[in-house]
């Protein structure tokens, strides 16, 4: 090879061989130096920072309010770096000098109580995090009087925040944080109601959120146990929430009951925009149509709670509201595969076959994605609806019945060829025992057959979303 190539040909050989893993050793170098000089610029920064702390702290001004600012930042870039236990600390000094400064229930303090918040929770230490969780509202309920709109943020926040440890599992019971979350919800609708201008505030979407909320706390059978009213793990005092409510939100610890009066509210809210509208805009067909969803939703409610009278008259409604319009609004709202409930967080099937019916993917519409308070449940299911690496999936044929149930159900194929046996008994047990919307036709819940779908999966834990 060397007579034939000469010596040249076979450097360049060795060159071609070599420069490939050079070039990835260069480049991994270069992100190690890249780290490393950022890692000196955020040292550097919280020097700069604890200099300054030391500057305001002149002979008997150590209590200046612009000291606790200064603390916060420093407690920032002390997290930055991974410091944490040190960013507590100047933390937990920044609190106590607003305190002084300000009150004891003061609203200034609850910057550097929710960075000790993340700073617990990235220290594994969850039980101070939700501690200190609930002395944050405790001091944003003191701050705001009775019906003040100003409390509706915190109230939807922290409801979320009791959503996530649900579904964390956190806590020694975390079904409680359900009834807390609930109660949360119900006295920030009873604020709105108060309100002169109630339709500025997202009543729908809290609505909704009550609805999900009594979904889970019927597969959870939590207002059958009576002893968790009680229990000491609960953090939101009932009495408290039923005197800003007047337990208009109670609905006599019956799940079906709570959730039918939340799915009614919002289907008296679509019918009063619905009529506000000209006919034959634009405007009034997409009214129309949000209108017969939510028809279709306590519909649903009915379905999944076996009350199948009270389903078929609700679908014979919502089909009337929509028997004289155009086929293909007809179509866009009722041949669709919908997993119920319709407004549980997940990522929905997708058609597989174009003649069949559109996909629906039931992904909710609730303050979870709407709002900008903190990160729950629903904002990590749409983060995963943007990260489609994270999901395999498989193809699935089945039928569905009048009932909602899913039968004839076959696995036809998937997407990775290393989708083992379990994976595909849990996903097709997952679809036989979830209730799919019927198809409806003539005002009637009738059966289809030979419908295709794909079902996404969780690549690492390989649970089907519909699960």
């Amino acid at each position: 090879m060397a007579h034939r190539y000469g010596t040249k040909g076979v450097l360049i050989v060795a060159l071609g061989i070599c420069l490939p893993g050079l070039a990835m050793a260069q480049a991994q170098s270069d992100a190690e130096l890249s780290l490393v000089t950022d890692h000196e610029q955020m040292i550097a920064r919280v020097e700069q920072l604890q200099q300054e702390v030391s500057n305001r702290e002149l002979p008997g001004n150590s209590w200046n309010v612009d000291i606790a600012e200064t603390l916060i930042t420093l407690g920032q870039a002390l997290q930055d770096i991974n410091d944490h236990q040190t960013a507590l600390e100047h933390l937990e000094r920044s609190v106590h000098i607003n305190r002084i400064n300000h009150g004891l229930f003061s609203l200034q303090q609850v910057p550097a109580l929710t960075l000790q918040i993340k700073s617990h929770e990235a220290l594994g230490q969850w039980d101070d995090a939700d501690g200190l969780r609930q002395y944050i509202f405790y001091v944003q309920s003191k701050s705001h009087i009775n019906n003040n709109p100003e409390l509706i943020p915190a109230l939807v926040d922290y409801a979320n925040w009791h959503l996530d440890a649900f579904a964390d599992r956190r806590g020694t019971e975390p079904t409680t944080r359900l009834l807390d979350a609930y109660q949360l919800y119900a006295v920030a609708l009873s604020i709105i109601e108060k309100q002169p201008n109630p339709e500025a505030y997202p009543k729908e979407e809290y609505l909704q959120q009550l609805a999900f909320i009594s979904w889970l706390m019927h597969q959870t059978r939590t207002l059958s146990r009576m002893e968790l009213l009680y229990h000491e793990e609960r953090k939101v005092d009932d009495n408290w929430a039923d005197l800003r409510t007047d337990k208009q939100y109670h609905g006599r610890n019956n799940a079906y009951l709570r959730g039918e009066l939340a799915l009614k509210q919002i289907i008296d809210i679509k019918a009063a925009h619905l009529a506000e509208a000209d006919p034959g805009s634009a405007v009034h067909d997409e009214l129309l149509k949000q209108y017969v969803e939510s028809m279709l939703d306590l519909a649903d409610w009915n379905l999944l709670f076996e009350r199948r009278n009270g389903a078929s008259r609700q679908y014979e409604a919502a089909w009337d509201a929509l028997a004289d319009t155009n086929p293909e609004l007809i179509s866009e709202v009722f041949d669709r595969v919908v997993l119920l409930p319709r407004f549980e967080p997940r990522v929905g099937p997708s058609q597989s076959q174009p003649q069949q019916a559109t996909t629906s993917v039931a992904a909710t519409t609730s303050s979870y994605a709407s709002t900008s308070f903190a990160p729950t449940y629903n904002d990590m299911v749409e983060e995963r609806i943007a990260q489609h690496d994270e999901f395999g999936y498989v193809t699935i044929g089945f039928d569905i019945n009048r009932f909602g149930r899913a039968t004839n159900i076959s696995l036809l194929e998937s997407d990775a060829s290393d989708v083992d046996d379990e994976v595909s008994r849990r996903m097709v047990n997952a679809l036989r025992y979830s209730k799919l919307r019927p198809r409806i036709r003539d005002g009637k819940a009738i059966s289809v057959e030979g419908l295709v779908y794909r079902f996404p999966y969780e690549i690492e834990s390989h649970e089907l979303a519909a699960q």
